[in-house]
This record gives C-alpha cells, sequence and structure tokens, in this order.
C-alpha cells in the first residue's frame, strides 16, 4: 500500500511538472506568430485490484498533448478568408480605377471636353478664322490625348498583373506552387513523427499556417481527417485538355488593324453562330461582317451581333498567336460543362476568310473533373499560366491558368473565381477590360459622332471636309494628321450655290459644340445605337453599322428642314404634301447589299415640325439597315440643288431611354457606373472584413495564449506538485520509520 501510495505521487508530480513545461511552453511562444497553445490531458490510470473486493486508483498519466484547435472556425476562417482577399484585391483595383477616370465631378477628360466645347463654339461665330480653326485642332488633339494618357493609365494596370516575367500574377503563381511543395512535405514529416510517438503540435502550426495562406490565394478543395491532416488537396474545377467549348482558328493575323484578305464583302460577309452558355441560355445569330473588316473589327462586330440577338458578354477575341477564337468562357454567367457549346451553322462563308472551320462544326464543353493536385506525400502537379491578350477592346482574350503533368507540358486548364489569384484574373478578364471597353466606346462614339457630321460639311473651298478623328480604341484615339497638318481641310459647315456666289454656313461646327451640353448626342455604351447624318443633296443610303435582329422593334428618327432651292421651298423629312412618300425613307438589305422590299415612309407632321419617325421590326433576311433621299417627294424632282442635312438616329426600342445625352453626360455617366461597381467591390470587401475578424476573434481567444489564463495555470501546475511533493514526502518519511523498527 504504501509502495503504491509512492507510485500515486510520483505519477502525480510527473503529470504536473509535464503541465509546468507545457504551460511554460505556452507563456514563452506567446507573440510567436502562428503558434497555438498547446493542452495537456490528463487521464486517470485505471483502478487496480489489489485487494479481492477493492478497486485501488493507481494515479493519473499524461494522455496526450494537443493543440487548443477548433476545426469548425479553422474552416468558417478559412473560407471566408478566401472571399475576403478575392475582393479586397478587387477593391484596390477598383480604387484604382476610381483615380484614373476621376470621380464625377472631378474628370480631366471631361475638362478637355470643355475646352474642346469652347473652341468649337468660338470656331462657329468665326467660322473661317485660322486662329479659332487652329485653337479647336489643339482642343481636340488635348482631349484624344487625354483619352490616351486615362486608357494607358488603366492598362498599366493589367501590365503589373500579367507580366509573363515580373508581374504580380507569375510571381503569385510561383508563390503558391512553393507553398504546395512545402505542404506536401509538412503534413509527410508530421504522418512519419506520429508513427514514432514524437509530438508533432510545432509542425501541425506551421502546416496550418501554410493552409491558411492557400486559403487567401485560391480556393482549393482541402480534404482533411478527424485529426485536420491532410491527405489530399484538390481542384474541384478542373478541365482536362480540349474539354472547353472554343474553337481557335488557323489563320495567324500579325495586325489586327489591317484588312483581311481575302477582301471581306458581299459573298463572304457571313457567319452564322449559336453559342450555348452552359446556364441555360442558347442564342442563335447571323453575323454579316463589315466591307474590308480588319480581325479587330471582325471580332467586334460578331460580338455587337452576339448582343443584339440578346446575348451578353462576348464570343469572340484574338489570343496571343493571333488567331480568332470563338469560346463561351466569354460569355456572362458562363458555367463550363458539359451543355456549353460553340456552333458554326452552315452556311458561314465568312469562317474561311477567318480561319475558322468551315460549317457545320460544333465543339462542346465537357463538365469539370476534380482532380488530386497534392497530398500527404508529394505535389503532383504544379501550376502555371497561359497569358491573354488584351490588344483588342470587346474580347478580351482571358488568361488562364492551367496544370503541368509531370514532364512539364499542359495538362488542362483550371477554373479559379476566389482568393487573390482569382482577384488578379478577375482584373485581367473584367475589371480593367470593363473599364477600358467603356473608355474606347465613348471615345469610338465621340469619333462617330463628330465624323459624321462632318461629312455633310464642306470646307471652306467647297470640298467635302476631311474626318477630324481616327481610331478604334482609345488607345489609338487621335486627330487626323492630314488635318493637323492642313487645318484649311477642316469642315465648318455646309455650302449652297446662290446666284453663282459660294456662300459658307456654319451649321456644322455648331452641332459640333452642341454635342457638349446639349442632347443631340447619340452615346449607348453597348453600341446598340446609331447616328447618321443624310446630305439633302445625296440620294445615296446611308447605311447603319448596328447588327440588324429581325426580331427587335426598331425606332427611326429623322430630325431636320432643308432647302430646296430650285423651288425657293423647306421640307421637313416626313411626307410634306407634294407626293406619296416621305422625304426620307429606311431601306432595308440583305448580307449582299441587296434591297429587300421597297423603301418605308417615315410618318411627319406637317411644317414647322421638324421630324419624321418609324418605327417596326425588320424583314426576314435583313443584314443593313440604311436611310435615303427620295427625290421624288420634291416639287422640282432633283436633289442636286438642295441645302441642309438631316439628323438620323436607330434606335433599338429597348435601349429607347439609355440613349439621347451630351457628351459630358455621357462621360460622366461611364464614370459613375464604373464607381459604382468599385463602390461595391468595396462593400464586398468591408463585409468580409467584419466576418473574418469576427471568426479570427473567437479563433484566437480559443487558440492563442492567455497569459492571465496560463499564469493561472503555472500556478495550478505548481501547486499540484507541491501536493504531490509533500505527499511523497509524508510517505517516504513514513515508510523509513516503519523500516526502522525492524
Amino acid at each position: 500500500m504504501s509502495i503504491q501510495g509512492l507510485n500515486l505521487t510520483v505519477n502525480g508530480m510527473m503529470v504536473s511538472q509535464s503541465g509546468l513545461r507545457i504551460t511554460g511552453n505556452n507563456i514563452a511562444n506567446a507573440n510567436t506568430e502562428n503558434y497555438t497553445r498547446k493542452l495537456i490531458n490528463q487521464q486517470n490510470v485505471v483502478a487496480q485490484e489489489l485487494v479481492p473486493g477493492k478497486l485501488v486508483g493507481t494515479s493519473v498519466r499524461v494522455e496526450n498533448i494537443q493543440r487548443a484547435k477548433n476545426q469548425f472556425l479553422e474552416v468558417q476562417y478559412g473560407n471566408n478568408i478566401t472571399q475576403l482577399e478575392f475582393f479586397d484585391r478587387v477593391a484596390n483595383v477598383a480604387s484604382q480605377i476610381t483615380q484614373i477616370l476621376g470621380t464625377p465631378t472631378d474628370q480631366v477628360i471631361n475638362e478637355r471636353m470643355q475646352t474642346f466645347y469652347d473652341a468649337a463654339n468660338d470656331l462657329s461665330n468665326e467660322p473661317t478664322n485660322s486662329t479659332f480653326r487652329r485653337s479647336f485642332l489643339d482642343a481636340a488633339s488635348g482631349l484624344a490625348n487625354s483619352i490616351n494618357i486615362v486608357d494607358t493609365s488603366l492598362r498599366k494596370i493589367s501590365e503589373g498583373v500579367n507580366s509573363p516575367i515580373k508581374g504580380e500574377l507569375r510571381q503569385s503563381i510561383d508563390i503558391l506552387n512553393s507553398r504546395l511543395v512545402k505542404l506536401a512535405s509538412a503534413q509527410k514529416q508530421i504522418n512519419i513523427l506520429k508513427v514514432n510517438n514524437i509530438d508533432v503540435s510545432s509542425f501541425e502550426d506551421q502546416r496550418d499556417a501554410l493552409i491558411r495562406d492557400l486559403k487567401g490565394m485560391i480556393d482549393f478543395d482541402f480534404r482533411t481527417n478527424q485529426n485536420g491532416d491532410i491527405y489530399e488537396i484538390r481542384m474541384p474545377t478542373y478541365l482536362s485538355p480540349n474539354e472547353e467549348a472554343v474553337i481557335t482558328g488557323s489563320i495567324v493575323f500579325s495586325d489586327f488593324d489591317i484588312p483581311i484578305a481575302p477582301a471581306i464583302g458581299p459573298g463572304n460577309r457571313e457567319l452564322n453562330l449559336s453559342v450555348n452558355n452552359g446556364n441555360g441560355a442558347l442564342t442563335n445569330f447571323t453575323v454579316n461582317l463589315p466591307d474590308n473588316a480588319t480581325p479587330r473589327e471582325a471580332v467586334e462586330s460578331i460580338n455587337l451581333h452576339f448582343r443584339a440577338f440578346g446575348g451578353n458578354g462576348s464570343v469572340a477575341s484574338v489570343d496571343n498567336a493571333g488567331q480568332i477564337v470563338l469560346e463561351t468562357r466569354l460569355v456572362d454567367d458562363n458555367i463550363l460543362n458539359a451543355t456549353s457549346s460553340i456552333s458554326i451553322v452552315a452556311p458561314s462563308p465568312a469562317a474561311a476568310a477567318l480561319g475558322l472551320p468551315a460549317a457545320p462544326t460544333t465543339v462542346n464543353g465537357k463538365n469539370p473533373e476534380s482532380i488530386v493536385l497534392l497530398n500527404a506525400k508529394q505535389l503532383f502537379y504544379p501550376i502555371d499560366i497561359d497569358f491573354g491578350n488584351d490588344d483588342i477592346q470587346d474580347g478580351v482574350h482571358p488568361t488562364k491558368l492551367f496544370l503541368k503533368n509531370p514532364n512539364g507540358t499542359s495538362f488542362g486548364t483550371i477554373d479559379i473565381s476566389r482568393g487573390d489569384i482569382g482577384a488578379q484574373l478577375f482584373t485581367l478578364e473584367v475589371a480593367v477590360p470593363n473599364a477600358r471597353r467603356e473608355l474606347s466606346n465613348f471615345a469610338v462614339n465621340f469619333k462617330t459622332l463628330v465624323n459624321n457630321i462632318l461629312s455633310v460639311a464642306t470646307d471652306e473651298k467647297g470640298n467635302n471636309g476631311t474626318p477630324l478623328f481616327e481610331g478604334n480604341s482609345a488607345e489609338n484615339f487621335r486627330v487626323n494628321p492630314l488635318v493637323t497638318n492642313d487645318p484649311s481641310l477642316l469642315a465648318v459647315g455646309e455650302v449652297k450655290n446662290a446666284g453663282g456666289i459660294t456662300v459658307s454656313d456654319n451649321t456644322i461646327i455648331e452641332e459640333i459644340a452642341e454635342f457638349y451640353n446639349g442632347n443631340t448626342a447619340l452615346m449607348n455604351h453597348k453600341k446598340e445605337t446609331d447616328k447618321l447624318y443624310l446630305k439633302a443633296s445625296d440620294p445615296n443610303p446611308n447605311r447603319s453599322f448596328l447588327p440588324i435582329n429581325p426580331a427587335t422593334l426598331y425606332q427611326v428618327r429623322a430630325k431636320g428642314i432643308i432647302n430646296d432651292d430650285g423651288d425657293g421651298q423647306v421640307y421637313n423629312a416626313g411626307n410634306n404634301g407634294i407626293g406619296a412618300d416621305s422625304l426620307v425613307q429606311v431601306q432595308f438589305y440583305d448580307e449582299s447589299y441587296t434591297p429587300i422590299g421597297l423603301p418605308t415612309n417615315l410618318a411627319g407632321a406637317p411644317l414647322p415640325a421638324k421630324e419624321g419617325n418609324w418605327e417596326g421590326t425588320p424583314p426576314a433576311g435583313a443584314a443593313f439597315i440604311g436611310v435615303l433621299m427620295n427625290g421624288a417627294s420634291f416639287g422640282d424632282n432633283d436633289l442636286s440643288n438642295n441645302f441642309g442635312h438631316f439628323e438620323i438616329e436607330i434606335v433599338p426600342n429597348s435601349v429607347r431611354n439609355d440613349t439621347s445625352r451630351s457628351f459630358q453626360v455621357a462621360y460622366s455617366e461611364m464614370v459613375s457606373r464604373l464607381n459604382e461597381e468599385n463602390f461595391q467591390a468595396e462593400i464586398n470587401a468591408e463585409t468580409y472584413n467584419g466576418i473574418v475578424k469576427a471568426i479570427n476573434a473567437q479563433r484566437s481567444a480559443f487558440e492563442e495564449v492567455n497569459l492571465e489564463e496560463e499564469a493561472a495555470n503555472l500556478i495550478r501546475y505548481q501547486k499540484a506538485f507541491s501536493a504531490n511533493a509533500r505527499a511523497f514526502s509524508a510517505l517516504d518519511q513514513s515508510i523509513t520509520e516503519i523500516l526502522s523498527a525492524f
């Protein structure tokens, strides 16, 4: 009994000593990063029946030493840190975009537009003044330069992420792969040490820190056992090679702004496509490419037609090799699965010119797989980058991540949507391209409106005016060098013959001035509208660039009053009571420019009304819509001596309320629209930041060292040790005295 008592006290002292050691270790590591406090689990040793019918306690032992971990909080923290890192970076990029574009009340481009407007206003008062003409051109150049600078600043955001050598994405992927290797090594070491009954808590702390870091970078699927040990990490949205719905052309275009050869025109402009985004949306549409289209214009035309027929996002892009690509990855709300598909449907004579397969061709996607990246033994597939291409504004070819197999070649792509790396991909695919696309749409709309009004004007010598602006994006938007070098080429008004004397009219430059603060501009950020100008003396039709969807209701509105020097009368665009038809008419054309049916009249009220209107759906087979002057509606049946022009708006009914506005309002709305997206990203970042802080506070309270609690434990273990020591001393003394009596 006494010997048993000594054993009890010795075991008690040993447990207390272990408690003191663990507590001391906790206190020593109170400020150690990623350290998890350790807990000692005591276990009552099973009682023994030393005397028949009597159980005698056999003291206590250390069952194990474990870390203070709450697996539920760990999982919640990991899931939310993935979201936080995503929205935190997106908000940061959004803030940079806002700073570049300015706020609705503080915009460099709007200031340049104000200067342009002031110069146009001055020139409209004295259209032949060479000083005012030069000031107007300087103001136009200043505006173009500002748009170029803003676009360059936006592009630098992408370049900072997407540079193949020193870009943030390259560095992040290298860090990611390094951490994956370290994680596999750490778990392997933990498994070996556990088999040999060696404490692995410090290694587990390192492993868990790696997991938290990885969770912040990318949305992996971690598989763990009940002890929190990793047995594998999976990539749940893995697509093995050739399992995306993508068609890649075979022609490499070295310059996106040189017309495609053979030239696009009647006979090879038609491309019929069918797109299924994998999410229940099927879009069937016919593309009619512009005359002499460049690869850039072809891609833009495909995407415009896709949206005109109800699609969202983009379908076409140009990859790094310079090949035209069709894929569902660019479509809004797409899902990469077996339902997604891209089809080239017959007849599609334009496919050959674009390097695309002949019709019929269909490429289906496949359902994504879940693949093991690493397990407790090793990393199987490192991750690498297929860098995208943003040289074309409308249809940025996305940067993708792919797995590499053991021999270093591509082994399918992975779809990442969260974490810091997901945010970098979002920056490259959505945030910056959207801002640049909006800016380019504004610049191109600006160019088109100004050049179109100048197209009905003449210079001071009576010659047709030269376009003021050039470019097909914000990047290359500029003043026409011909006009810069020879300001006399600038068209400022219309010229009429009156008694053999040439007279200049300044209404054209006045209309340009009106674009700034009036409601005469037609600015739709999705390019779903068109605005033409029809010269009173020109019988040739003006054709809209808009894709025609026969199922869509369109409105055509012609504004203006013109003069007929032949009979001395003035006319509006409608039926003026002379003939059965209106002065301005709508004409539809098929893919080969062959008119479909007879011209359609505009409805209009008699003078002094200035408008004529038509509303309806295009006929079957219509590829283009145009407007033309009807000479038969004049008293003298002669257009050649007419003076003036009509302003034509062609608008789908669905966007009628999102069209007419001034340049100033259009740009401010663009900035506000992007700022609203940025603001939402900041709200999401703040929301997840609050969630992560709350979870981390709970996790920290449970896992981190509390010095007050550890001090209490220290006292408790010290007292327990002292009590066991005194008991041992008393028993030892008793045994000694008993033995000395013999």
